[in-house]
């Protein structure tokens, strides 16, 4: 983990926003920048039946000012940035974040609100191997806003080609609390 989060040159950011806390979340965009494509977390999955209330997937580019973005008003607790390398598949992406929401815990499926600091800040020095591959898939590292305004990042080492087995299953200590 890393409190000062490293900008790769050939990256593609995705932001991750939470609209049931931030309804107005692609107004309050357009006015900073213009985005270069969005989609709808729970589009084309089993939960498409809630799209009114689906995180929003915003595409950033590939050299945003990331405070800017978690800087604005709710976004620090309310959105993540997800760091993807350019090769990487658009639909592959999507696909594991849609399965990641609902990964199962000591058998159990927990739906996982992983596009939210509140997730990420109390695990990130908690993670075994295994899950870190789990959780961040084909993305290189997750970047945040930590309740002080520092921005803080989980990063993968190794590169992942193949999207983990299906169902998702986390096994670090950390999670059996959850459950």
């Amino acid at each position: 983990m890393n409190s000062l989060p490293t900008l790769a040159a050939k990256s593609d950011y995705w932001l991750i926003v939470d609209t049931v806390r931030i309804p107005d979340a692609m107004d309050v965009l357009r006015e900073k920048a213009s985005i270069k494509r969005s989609l709808r977390l729970f589009a084309g999955s089993d939960l498409e039946h809630l799209i009114e209330q689906s995180p929003l997937l915003i595409n950033l580019g590939q050299t945003p000012d990331i405070r800017q973005y978690l800087s604005l008003p709710g976004f620090s607790s309310s959105a993540v940035v997800f760091e993807l390398s350019q090769e990487c598949d658009e639909k592959k992406s999507l696909t594991h974040w849609q399965t990641l929401l609902l990964a199962n815990i000591e058998s159990h499926p927990c739906l996982l609100r992983f596009y939210t600091p509140a997730f990420w800040q109390p695990i990130k020095n908690e993670l075994n191997d295994a899950d870190l591959k789990t959780l961040l898939g084909p993305s290189t590292s997750v970047i945040w806003m930590n309740e002080n305004g520092q921005l803080e990042q989980v990063i993968q080492q190794e590169k992942q080609e193949a999207l983990p087995k299906t169902p998702y299953v986390l096994t670090s200590e950390i999670f059996k609390s959850w459950v």
